[in-house]
């Protein structure tokens, strides 16, 4: 009988997050405009004085990653927690 093993996905690295971050319309709004006049950025207006952009480009809501939106999924989500 075979056992199947759970499937563990591989960890995000930070340039990978980086890289998709550049492609992800809605966070680079948020890079480029902090005064959040742009619909796209009135998302993040309520957290604005909690983010920051990191030296590789990484938007950072305190110690926490903004996932962008081509990375998410339930198993990402979970596995960055805290990570990185």
């Amino acid at each position: 009988m075979l056992r199947k093993q759970p499937s563990v996905p591989k960890p995000l690295s930070p340039e990978e997050i980086a890289a998709e971050t550049t492609k992800d319309k809605e966070l680079q709004e948020v890079k480029k405009r902090w005064h959040f006049s742009s619909k796209i950025a009135e998302t993040f207006y309520q957290i604005r004085d909690e983010l920051t952009v990191s030296e590789q480009g990484i938007i950072l809501r305190g110690v926490r990653i903004c996932i962008p939106k081509q990375l998410q999924n339930p198993m990402h989500c979970h596995q960055n927690k805290g990570s990185l």
